[in-house]
């Protein structure tokens, strides 16, 4: 059986300066029924259960450090990047082992939680259209958001690094940490591809000397 291969390790920016990311999709013509990836680590391994990657199209992140690795859904729609969270305080979905450890802030010693007066806090309630949420006790940030689909997230705003493949990582990178989520898939979550400037893009190119940024999905998937 033929599969894919795309080495993370291999990845991020290229000697012109390019920024590349591999993307897996089940409908990939070299994909018929599983997907192999590296992490950063460069040690493989492989993921077969389609409740991964059923109709989505994934890739792999590094949040903290060390780098916990996560398969994460692309989302053209939406802006904010968001992981499930240890502990999960009051409902998670199942996360298939082979889409990465659930992240876990305390295991990290790059983590930093967004505080309630921040300009980052502000701005995302203003921008997703919610009520403003602080946890007071923490000095930390609360988001919610809902999908068209019925599914949505909630929990904290926080700030961590961000590992693409072994020679591209930024520091700082904003997302959600998930401790309340309805989510139909076994993947980590879902990586924002929007244009508000806390979306993966906006983020990763204020690193870079790019800013433009294309992407060609197939149209019948």
């Amino acid at each position: 059986m033929f599969s894919f291969q795309g080495t993370l390790h291999d990845l991020g920016q290229t000697g012109a300066g390019a920024f590349q990311f591999p993307v897996f999709h089940e409908k990939h013509p070299c994909i018929q029924a599983s997907v192999h990836i590296a992490n950063v680590q460069k040690t493989w391994y492989s993921f077969e259960d389609d409740r991964i990657h059923k109709d989505r199209f994934l890739m792999a992140i590094g949040l903290g450090t060390p780098a916990f690795v996560n398969l994460v859904t692309i989302d053209t729609g939406s802006t904010l990047s968001w992981v499930q969270c240890r502990p999960c305080p009051i409902r998670c979905h199942n996360q298939d082992e082979e889409a990465g450890r659930i992240f876990d802030p305390l295991q990290s010693s790059t983590y930093q939680s967004v505080g309630c007066s921040t300009e980052d806090c502000g701005y995302v309630h203003e921008t997703l259209g919610i009520p403003f949420g602080c946890n007071e006790e923490q000095d930390s940030c609360l988001y919610s958001l809902r999908y068209a689909s019925e599914e949505y997230t909630a929990g904290s705003l926080v700030k961590d690094k961000l590992t693409l493949g072994n020679n591209f990582s930024i520091d700082d990178f904003m997302f959600g940490c998930s401790g309340d989520d309805r989510y139909n898939a076994a993947d980590a979550g879902i990586i924002g591809f929007g244009g508000a400037t806390y979306s993966f893009f906006r983020q990763v190119v204020r690193h870079t000397n790019y800013t433009a940024f294309s992407h060609c999905f197939p149209g019948n998937h």
